[in-house]
């Protein structure tokens, strides 16, 4: 494991990107898997031909090594249509209500802008999203719901997810 500072914020986002773009790019064969976080890098290797040790130095990677600084990473936009409100949005009026807004002014204000998917967990593909307005943050419901439909949006914190 990998760790970078213990911040959700775009700067940690671009270390453990370009890290991870490195580390792909080396090509070790003993790397079995590269998962990314918020702020680490898991690193599934396997350790019959190679210490953990010996996978770091091969990697050179270090606060001094310009290897990550001369990586790139490809980002994409992918463009979401959401439905807000009565079935589709059970909590949207929850959502107004913490935050002293009209239901209209939630849409309008979770729509604005991109987000940024700082990385995949939970459950396969669940994207985890930075970037929410900070007129949105919402505490986690107190009594979780059992059952959430596929592809509802939700609030939690400082967080939305998909």
């Amino acid at each position: 494991m990998i760790y970078f500072d213990n911040k959700i914020n775009n700067q940690t986002y671009q270390q453990v990107q370009l890290t991870t773009q490195f580390i792909e790019d080396s090509h070790i064969s003993e790397i079995i898997d590269i998962i990314p976080s918020y702020r680490a890098i898991l690193i599934y290797f396997d350790n019959t031909n190679v210490s953990g040790i010996e996978l770091l130095e091969n990697l050179e990677l270090d606060e001094n090594s310009n290897s990550r600084k001369q990586s790139h990473f490809k980002q994409r936009i992918i463009h979401i249509p959401v439905l807000y409100g009565g079935d589709f949005g059970p909590d949207l009026s929850e959502v107004a209500n913490v935050n002293k807004l009209s239901q209209e002014e939630v849409i309008q204000i979770h729509t604005q802008q991109p987000y940024l998917i700082y990385m995949l967990g939970f459950m396969p593909g669940f994207p985890y999203l930075g970037g929410l307005d900070a007129k949105l943050h919402t505490p986690r419901r107190s009594e979780p719901r059992i059952k959430i439909n596929a592809g509802s949006v939700g609030i939690a914190n400082n967080q939305t997810g998909l």
